[in-house]
């Protein structure tokens, strides 16, 4: 019984004497902000919930861009501005490969007056669809990679296991 109390004890002590020099990992102040770098599938489908909620498309982009950090965001804030200030379509827009994806997206509603959520939608599944593709692919490659040593692994010991065996005992 005082072997166990003594075995206890000397844990706590180790445990009290680790605890004494853990520090406690700190957060990035770059994550402290609340400001992440979201996913242009994820900003997508924002934006598609906004339009579906009954936002005007620069209300959308204002609402969205706020929410998205970085040059994306504030591009898609300064394309809602300038839309609501009257600014053509293609010049309201600033050149990017990403912000071209939302432009597209909303390109005939602007101009034609239809619905955005079907193009926005098509466009979130394009990217899962690439997305999908790019894992596979990824996955591919790897049962590639692990194919050869496993088989360089197997091939020596089918060979002294199973071939000479064989071999042996014809020639005997």
């Amino acid at each position: 019984m005082m072997g166990i109390l003594m075995l206890i004890a000397a844990v706590c002590a180790a445990e009290a004497a680790w605890l004494w020099r853990w520090v406690p990992v700190r957060v990035p102040p770059e994550a402290d902000s609340g400001m992440q770098e979201l996913t242009l599938p994820l900003i997508l489908e924002m934006l598609s919930v906004a339009i579906r909620q009954g936002s005007s498309i620069p209300h959308a982009l204002i609402a969205v861009g706020g929410i998205v950090s970085g040059e994306f965001g504030d591009g898609l804030r300064s394309a809602g501005e300038r839309l609501n200030e009257g600014v053509s379509w293609n010049d309201a827009w600033p050149d990017d490969g990403d912000l071209a994806v939302v432009r597209d997206a909303f390109a005939s509603s602007w101009t034609n007056g239809t619905s955005p959520v079907n193009r926005l939608e098509v466009a979130i599944e394009q990217f899962d669809w690439d997305e999908r593709a790019r894992i596979e692919q990824s996955a591919a490659r790897l049962s590639i990679r692990l194919l050869l040593p496993t088989g360089l692994c197997f091939l020596p010991a089918f060979v002294a296991v199973g071939v000479i065996p064989a071999v042996a005992s014809f020639a005997g």
